[in-house]
């Protein structure tokens, strides 16, 4: 076999001609101290190839996973048995139409994160949801499968890894996330919406207009936010970066510094900021990570 090109080997019939070979797609699961994606020198195949579960806990206690373990250790095989005759016996059909599905609402949550290696990915990420859709089916009985937050861990992951590839803009959107989801901590000028302010403990301040929604977030705050995003580790390089293309609103023409930062009153305080507006999300938006379990996993 041909690990590397998913072909048999190539063999000769009795009249010296080379039998056609067939063609088939296989997984390994490993884990490793660093990730293969770091030692490959062909990058680009790599990263659509190498899938990637850093930070992910699997389990919520060592209880579990040992209770996880025993029950495995003692069922090994039989499952497996299960799981072909469970696919042989269901038509292929509705199977790729159930996989196509899962797919595209993986796709539309990640509407404002997809690059040229995003479809590629997420049709190896949904054969994995479609997969613990199957086990779930096969082990009702037994134990109860979360497929759905395993779809949204399978959709963050994506998400990290986009950000990773496209750290800029990335870690524009991640910013814009971090706005949008803590906005009771930023007080809101141009409407009556305060959406619960915990007076004390502003991290900054929002301006709202008919046109644009103006972010001033304090110095700390931001540097905070890269700080706690373990992707982010070059925060002086994307800041550069954002005010380059303009992202990053500050005051250098007018003061002729080369300052990242605005000085603004919030509570009775001046203090540095960064200033940079809402381009992709609005207040209102909600970004909670929810899926419709009758809409993609109905049992029927």
């Amino acid at each position: 076999m041909s690990l590397e090109w998913g072909e048999s080997k190539g063999r000769i019939d009795k009249n010296l001609e080379i039998k056609a070979t067939g063609s088939w797609s296989g997984l390994i699961a490993m884990n490793s101290e660093q990730s293969l994606i770091d030692y490959s020198l062909a990058k680009q195949g790599a990263i659509v190839r190498f899938i990637n579960f850093e930070d992910v806990h699997w389990t919520t206690s060592a209880h579990q996973s040992n209770e996880i373990k025993s029950v495995c250790s003692k069922n090994y095989g039989f499952y497996g048995d299960k799981i072909v005759k469970f696919l042989y016996a269901n038509d292929k059909n509705k199977q790729i139409a159930k996989i196509k599905q899962i797919q595209k609402v993986m796709l539309d949550k990640l509407k404002d994160y997809k690059d040229e290696y995003t479809e590629r990915i997420i049709s190896k990420l949904s054969l994995i949801a479609y997969g613990a859709y199957v086990l779930k089916l096969i082990l009702k009985d037994i134990v109860d499968i979360n497929v759905e937050k395993i779809t949204a861990l399978l959709i963050k992951l994506e998400r990290n890894h986009y950000v990773s590839r496209n750290i800029n803009r990335g870690s524009y959107l991640a910013l814009e996330e971090f706005v949008v989801k803590n906005k009771n901590m930023f007080i809101i000028k141009g409407n009556d919406t305060t959406y619960g302010i915990v007076r004390g403990q502003e991290i900054g301040l929002i301006e709202r207009t008919r046109y644009t929604t103006r972010v001033f977030m304090t110095k700390d705050a931001f540097d905070s936010f890269f700080k706690n995003t373990e992707y982010f580790s070059n925060q002086k390089s994307i800041v550069g970066a954002w005010k380059k293309n303009k992202l990053l609103i500050t005051d250098s023409i007018s003061s002729g510094n080369s300052r990242n930062t605005i000085r603004k009153t919030i509570n009775g305080k001046v203090l540095p900021t960064y200033c940079f507006d809402l381009l992709n999300y609005n207040l209102d938006d909600n970004l909670i990570l929810e899926f419709n379990d009758r809409l993609i996993y109905d049992d029927s």
